[in-house]
């Protein structure tokens, strides 16, 4: 009798906290999306055993507003030493890197990074937020900081799982402009499963076309997935950039 009367408090004490979650932000304005909040990871001390129930209604929640950075202002990292910004290969003549969207950071460590952090620890084998998540947070959220974390942690639950080496080799390269640590991506990717040429692309990386060959699954995928978005223009012409790039050889 007594567990059977804790187990229904247990459920009652879910199912609010569950209510409360999914209609907390319901009557936000538009404009107030930059106050959305995010739950602690710690929350996962007070699941009562159901990490894997609320990661998917995180998850839910998530992807509502999966493109919104969170922050009050757009910020611009500083970049690596020997990497140029987006904006300054346009007007370079620098042809040994590809100029990307993605070295422009648009936020670091955001609300949506910040859903998906706390997912991933609710749940470390579900490999959804990891795939998706972290490849929307790269080239469409433009959180390098928070996408990079993503993909690590993707990594390194899921060694085996050469796509998920694929997209933090992508983002490595594109946002980061870390090649040694995409090529090591690319490799490992190599060791469980990927194309063989992708051993020989990891030694590419620092031409223009290495970037394009490695770039355009990528674009093409975050396409595909959901072709009327509205950043899907923005990826459309990204992919036609890194089409003539492969088709020229550069």
């Amino acid at each position: 009798m007594k567990r059977k009367y804790f187990l229904v408090t247990e459920l009652f004490v879910f199912s609010v906290a569950a209510i409360i979650i999914i209609t907390s932000e319901v009557n936000l304005p538009a404009s107030k999306h930059t106050t959305l909040l995010f739950p602690p990871q710690d929350i996962r001390y007070f699941s009562l055993g159901y990490q894997e129930s609320l990661a998917d209604l995180f998850w839910i929640r998530a992807l509502q507003d999966i493109d919104l950075c969170g922050q009050t202002k757009e910020i611009k990292l500083n970049p690596l030493p020997g990497m140029k910004m987006a904006d300054e290969l346009e007007q370079s003549d620098d042809q040994k890197v590809m100029p990307d969207i993605n070295s422009l950071a648009k936020c670091e460590n955001g609300w949506s990074a910040k859903m998906l952090d706390t997912i991933t620890e609710l749940a470390p084998r579900f490999k959804i937020p990891y795939i998706a998540g972290g490849t929307i947070l790269s080239i469409v959220v433009r959180d390098n900081v928070g996408a990079g974390k993503i993909f690590k942690k993707g990594v390194d639950r899921f060694p085996t799982d050469w796509t998920m080496a694929y997209r933090a080799a992508y983002h490595s390269m594109a946002a980061l402009a870390d090649y040694p640590q995409a090529a090591s991506y690319l490799v490992q990717a190599g060791k469980n499963g990927a194309p063989g040429w992708v051993f020989a692309l990891a030694s590419k990386l620092q031409s223009r076309v290495g970037q394009a060959i490695l770039s355009k699954p990528i674009l093409q995928e975050a396409i595909d997935a959901d072709p009327e978005s509205r950043w899907a223009p923005d990826l459309r012409k990204r992919l036609d950039e890194v089409n003539k790039i492969i088709e020229k050889g550069e």
